[in-house]
């Protein structure tokens, strides 16, 4: 968990520097969700699908995010 955590603050600290790319929102979904922050992944993630819907897709087949995969078919 203390990777992940430092993951997470890396990516955090690359969302404040343009462009936005959605793979980062995408991947702090992913360390957040295995975090048990299951609102935090779903905010992540709609910001990720915004940026590039086929992230959706990856999101369905991806383990780290299965705590939240109920609410990718329903959003």
């Amino acid at each position: 968990a203390v990777a992940i955590g430092a993951a997470r603050g890396i990516l955090l600290d690359a969302l404040s520097h343009p462009p936005e790319e959605p793979i980062i929102y995408y991947n702090l979904a992913c360390y957040v969700c295995q975090l048990g922050e299951l609102k935090a992944a779903k905010d992540h993630l709609k910001q990720a699908f915004a940026l590039d819907p086929s992230c959706r897709l990856l999101a369905l087949d991806d383990k780290d995010l299965e705590p939240v995969w109920d609410s990718l078919t329903t959003a």
